[in-house]
């Protein structure tokens, strides 16, 4: 095991943008040459989640989403299922996707990070924590999928993470979610009819189903 990088806090917007990014590289570079490292004490991860906080609420743009999303998955990687910071973990989440939400749909880089969004959503909703992180994010998924100007790759990765939580989620909030959130499913039957791929069709099927 190794000691883990230190993480320094900076106040501008662009050096705090740096400083994750510094953060990322030099984590990063330690996973890849350590069997394990030494897990963040909460104090670090308290930091950390401020930083990434102040991030997002100071910069719009798809590059510090992306940023705070390598972030996410550093930081799961070095400390597992972040069990003891679930809410803040889901406050940065919730915070990325208002973000995106907003972006220009025809930005250059909007699907890369569509689509590393949608991962780490699904990585934060593993196991027992799928339920919570639906009902946190529910709402700007359907958004996402039902919006017809998102790119349709976008649209595809966020309605797997949509299945993929609503697979692992007990069937009493399904119900509780499908009738708080009526009119966005009304929009993925639209693209169903409309959207001419099986595959797509499939999924769509099944997550209205569930």
């Amino acid at each position: 095991s190794c000691s883990r990088p230190g993480f320094q806090r900076m106040d501008s917007h662009e050096g705090i943008l740096q400083s994750v990014k510094d953060w990322i590289e030099a984590t990063s570079q330690l996973l890849l040459t350590q069997s394990s490292l030494e897990q963040l004490s909460a104090s670090d991860v308290d930091t950390i989640v401020n930083q990434l906080r102040t991030l997002l609420s100071t910069v719009s743009s798809l590059d510090a989403i992306s940023t705070v999303c390598h972030a996410v998955d550093v930081l799961l990687q070095v400390n597992g299922d972040m069990v003891d910071n679930r809410d803040e973990v889901l406050e940065i989440l919730q915070m990325m996707l208002n973000e995106f939400v907003e972006q220009p749909p025809n930005e250059d880089e909007v699907e890369e990070v569509g689509e590393r969004l949608s991962q780490v959503v699904e990585q934060c909703g593993q196991g027992v924590f799928a339920s919570q992180v639906l009902d946190g994010v529910a709402g700007h998924l359907l958004e996402l999928v039902g919006k017809e100007e998102t790119a349709t790759n976008v649209r595809n990765s966020f309605l797997r993470a949509l299945l993929f939580l609503a697979s692992s989620t007990e069937i009493e909030d399904r119900e509780r979610l499908g009738e708080e959130y009526v009119a966005d499913l009304d929009k993925l039957v639209d693209w169903l009819f409309s959207c001419g791929d099986y595959t797509t069709q499939t999924a769509l099927v099944e997550l209205l189903r569930r």
